[in-house]
Order: structure tokens, then C-alpha cells, then sequence
């Protein structure tokens, strides 16, 4: 497994947070309908909108699995959040990065990972990460992108606020 990256800018990022208020957000309701949209439009198990601190991964959305929060170094997002543009990893078995990760090897069990990460629109600084999740490998396409993009860009919006 390979951990999930720390940014270059990871002070600047994360007084950005501390600025907008970010470092500890509760659920919001507004996110929960765009992950329940991506669970009911994109077929996958998990949807996620999760905010990225030093050392975790909260989510302030969560649709499909019941964990509230996840250790950063071991994250999906946390590599997501590095990424300027959508990543995707259609089989974790098949991708060093995560081939022994704890979310992998045991529940739950995952096969397939989408993570779009949320920028400041002010700042340019990545916040959080949008992602879905499945247990069966598989890919999107051009479709499901539009889709996925989208629903990306809507929580992205209202981080903004």
C-alpha cells in the first residue's frame, strides 16, 4: 500500500480550511442528496463527500457504509485530493497503491474508486474530495462521467458558501 500523499502547500491548505470554517463540519443535508443521487444514478454501493484534514478524512456526507471518518494516510481521497483531475481506479487488486489497504483486504472489501477532489474557488486549495465506491471492479463511461463530474461540482459549489 502506498500512502496517501501530503501536499506540498499543506499549511496554506489547511489555514484556507480553518478559515472557512471546514476543520470540523457536521452533516449537511445538501451533500446527502448528492450522494444519494450518486448511489441511485452511478449503481455503486458508497458515495462520499469528505473533507481532508492533517491526519483524517471526515465525511460531512455518506450514503451506504456508517464510518463518520477514516484515518488520512490509508484514504482513498487523500490520494484523490493531490490529483488535479478525476481519478479512477477500476480494480484496487490491480493498483500498488492500494492492493493491501485496509479497505481492500477487509469491509468493506472495496474494488472500484472514483474521487474528484473540491477546490476554493477563492484560493485554488483542495478542501475535500467527492468519491464513489463499489465492491466490484468496474469503469465509468462517458456517461457516467457527465454524471459523476457533475454531481462533483455541485457539492463543490456548496463549499463555496
Amino acid at each position: 500500500m502506498i500512502q496517501s500523499p501530503v501536499l506540498p502547500n499543506e499549511s496554506e491548505r489547511l489555514a484556507v480550511m480553518k478559515q472557512k470554517g471546514l476543520m470540523s463540519v457536521d452533516r449537511d443535508d445538501r451533500f446527502d442528496e448528492i450522494t444519494a443521487e450518486a448511489i441511485d444514478k452511478l449503481h455503486v454501493k458508497i458515495s462520499v463527500v469528505s473533507l481532508i484534514t492533517s491526519d483524517e478524512e471526515v465525511y460531512i456526507s455518506c450514503q451506504g457504509e456508517h464510518r463518520t471518518c477514516g484515518p488520512r494516510n490509508i484514504s482513498f481521497c487523500g490520494h484523490a485530493l493531490a490529483q488535479k483531475d478525476v481519478l479512477i481506479v477500476r480494480d484496487t487488486l490491480k493498483d500498488n497503491r492500494y492492493i493491501d489497504n485496509p479497505y481492500v483486504a477487509g469491509p468493506p472489501f472495496l474494488r472500484f474508486y472514483a474521487g474528484m477532489r473540491l477546490t476554493d474557488h477563492t484560493t485554488g486549495q483542495p478542501l475535500g474530495v467527492f468519491c464513489v465506491k463499489d465492491d466490484q471492479p468496474r469503469d465509468f463511461n462517458i456517461e457516467e462521467l457527465g454524471i459523476f463530474v457533475s454531481l462533483a461540482n455541485k457539492a463543490e459549489l456548496i463549499l463555496q458558501k
